[in-house]
């Protein structure tokens, strides 16, 4: 379900016993918030960063537990979100995009406090950008002129289609591409489609986005899910692009070398 990005738990094929299985089904049953989806109300368990439900089956019947990814949990930060980036590395990131894929045009995953487009200066017309958090969609939407309708409150995941169809280069920086799923990933891997991603290295954790629960993503993981990308090493993050990144300025905090 493109729309409705989630994931199964299947009873005989997972880390789980039957017993603990049930157990789990059980708690999510009668300690789960109830919930209306189309024709459905389903008792939803929110727990560590995913809510988790089943169809109502019968325990004897029920073989799947589905579980979704909670994308809000990123408005309960104050915004603008701390940032992890200087003025001067996004400057050089923005740069770089826009110089290494010239005219091409930009989805931004995780528009964040909006600072690609603040420093890139990039024009709406060659801009679209996600954010799961309506706080960000709303401060972007104030701080950014004639960028009103070049924008929505979406997950990376939720946005497939409309990336996948456009001619543009997919960006996510300073580890905003941690946060998304690994099929999500895979797709954009065989897509053809330009991207420009960073990740948390594997030795970084931010302190200041301790809960938000991101995937970790290491080297030969991302090698394998995008093959022939080329792979740069930062003090804090990994970025990986189909194409040779041409650096327009030198960084003072991060020697950047490719691997």
């Amino acid at each position: 379900m493109i729309e409705v990005p989630h994931e199964y738990i299947h009873r005989d094929k997972c880390a789980l016993t039957r017993e603990e299985f049930y157990y789990f089904v059980s708690a999510q049953r009668e300690n789960g918030i109830h919930e209306r989806w189309g024709k459905y109300n389903f008792p939803y368990l929110y727990l560590d960063g995913y809510k988790y439900w089943t169809m109502g089956d019968p325990f004897e019947t029920t073989w799947i537990l589905n579980r979704q990814k909670v994308f809000n949990e990123f408005d309960f930060l104050d915004w603008p979100i701390p940032r992890l980036h200087t003025n001067q590395e996004m400057d050089m990131m923005a740069k770089t995009i826009l110089y290494s894929f010239k005219e091409k045009k930009v989805f931004e995953a995780g528009i964040g406090n909006g600072d690609f487009v603040k420093l890139s200066k990039i024009r709406p017309e060659m801009y679209y950008g996600v954010d799961p958090s309506k706080k960000s969609i709303l401060q972007f939407r104030a701080n950014a002129f004639g960028f009103y309708r070049r924008c929505s409150t979406k997950s990376f995941e939720e946005s497939i289609n409309k990336w996948l169809s456009a001619d543009s280069v997919v960006i996510s920086l300073f580890g905003t591409a941690s946060y998304f799923m690994h099929q999500y990933l895979e797709k954009l891997g065989k897509s053809g489609i330009d991207y420009c991603l960073m990740f948390y290295r594997e030795d970084f954790e931010p302190e200041e986005f301790k809960d938000m629960h991101h995937f970790k993503y290491d080297r030969v993981q991302l090698k394998s899910m995008f093959p022939g990308c080329n792979l740069y090493n930062h003090q804090k993050y990994i970025t990986i692009s189909n194409k040779k990144l041409v650096w327009q300025q030198p960084t003072i905090e991060n020697e950047l070398f490719p691997v």
